[in-house]
């Protein structure tokens, strides 16, 4: 019920008026961003990953919100593969909506978190049956090398996560 009503709150109003992105601080009286941007670190990923798991429920369950949900999903990892990944295959920690379609960019850090957001966009690519993310996905995880400093170091239980809930398809160990 709770998942719901966060999702469709979500996918309904906040990311419609908010480029796309779920937004740091949504003030539901006003309508609006108290801070809009997305912030890849624990809690935005985990609230990715959460909108991902019900969206797979409405799928499993066959329901009408499955259909509600796909377009700002697919608008989402859009702006996310679009604005957010880097060359290399990582993510930017923060995307932040301009109000005129374009979007800043924080291309000092770096998400500690890119595996969890790959398997996210792979796995959602999979239930929406559009393959344009699960290529995207797998193209990215292609490219991503972890990072040489301390700053990454959670990136290993990532690592680790994406091993253990990966398909096969995705996992290749070289020798």
């Amino acid at each position: 019920y709770y998942a719901r009503r966060i999702a469709d709150a979500y996918c309904v109003g906040v990311m419609p008026k908010n480029g796309g992105l779920p937004a740091e601080r949504w003030d539901f009286e006003d309508d609006s961003a108290h801070a809009s941007s997305l912030i890849l670190e624990d809690s935005g990923v985990a609230f990715l990953e959460g909108l991902v798991e019900l969206y797979a429920v409405e799928v499993r369950d066959g329901t009408a919100r499955s259909a509600i949900y796909r377009p700002m999903l697919s608008a989402m990892f859009d702006v996310l593969l679009q604005h957010g990944l880097k060359d290399n295959g990582r993510f930017y920690r923060r995307l932040q909506p301009d109000s005129r379609g374009g979007y800043s960019i924080d291309r000092k850090r770096e998400s500690p978190h890119t595996i969890r957001i790959l398997l996210t966009t792979h796995r959602y690519g999979r239930l929406s049956g559009n393959e344009t993310y699960v290529n995207a996905a797998q193209s990215a995880l292609e490219r991503y090398r972890p990072a040489n400093n301390s700053e990454h170091i959670t990136a290993f239980s990532s690592l680790l996560s994406a091993v253990t809930l990966a398909p096969l398809s995705l996992i290749h160990i070289s020798e």
